[in-house]
């Protein structure tokens, strides 16, 4: 049998790590055997061993290639990093995450997947040091931010991890839970509008005049 070239390979290894994917999401990963991998991509089993060693390393690809497109990639967020003006572009960094939310579905449906079986052995990583991740990208942002709040002794970096959270927790509820009407009513653009709202001005009452 003629040796593939890298390019070929890394395509069927792609191929392969895809039909793992919607394996892993509908039946996790312990409802899965390599076999029905396989059979999922349209590949014998011995040519699957070619590629991959047992399950656990083929979980551990997809989650692994996974994280890197959604952290690295051309995607909504990464593209908002890149023009960042926090905190006066909040609504932006919503629709960013709303849209990433979207695309990475699956993505997010593994995650979930690693928490419930390996207790999140695999994915701990990918959203451990988002302090340290974030400065590293937005550093002279914050620097030049100084502290925030009305005392100015927020750190930057705590509140934008706060707001990306925020989104980021609104946005799984509704798109990848099916929430309905979590903060009542509102459109999705409205509970931007209001976290940014909130974000921006707190929560505490407005002072009354004597």
């Amino acid at each position: 049998m003629p040796k593939l070239s890298p390019a070929h390979s890394e395509k069927n290894r792609i191929a392969l790590e895809n039909a793992a994917l919607r394996c892993f999401v509908k039946h996790g990963y312990h409802g899965v055997s390599v076999r029905t991998i396989a059979d999922k991509a349209g590949v014998s089993l011995g040519n699957l061993y070619n590629y991959f060693p047992d399950k656990l390393s083929i979980f551990k690809s997809v989650l692994h290639r996974r994280s890197e497109d959604f952290l690295r990639s051309d995607n909504a967020f990464t593209r908002y990093l890149g023009s960042c003006d926090f905190p006066n572009d909040l609504p932006e960094m919503g629709a960013a995450i709303a849209d990433n939310v979207q695309r990475y579905r699956d993505y997010m449906k593994l995650m979930y997947v690693d928490v419930v079986e390996f207790d999140g052995r695999h994915i701990s990583e990918t959203f451990s040091h988002l302090d340290q991740k974030f400065r590293a990208v937005l550093g002279a942002r914050f620097d030049h931010l100084g502290g925030l709040g009305r005392a100015g002794a927020i750190d930057p970096a705590l509140a934008f991890i706060a707001v990306y959270m925020g989104f980021y927790q609104f946005f799984i509820l509704t798109k990848l839970f099916g929430a309905k009407a979590t903060y009542g009513a509102r459109s999705d653009g409205e509970v931007i509008q209001g976290l940014t709202q909130l974000f921006l001005d707190g929560i505490a009452p407005k002072k009354r005049r004597a």
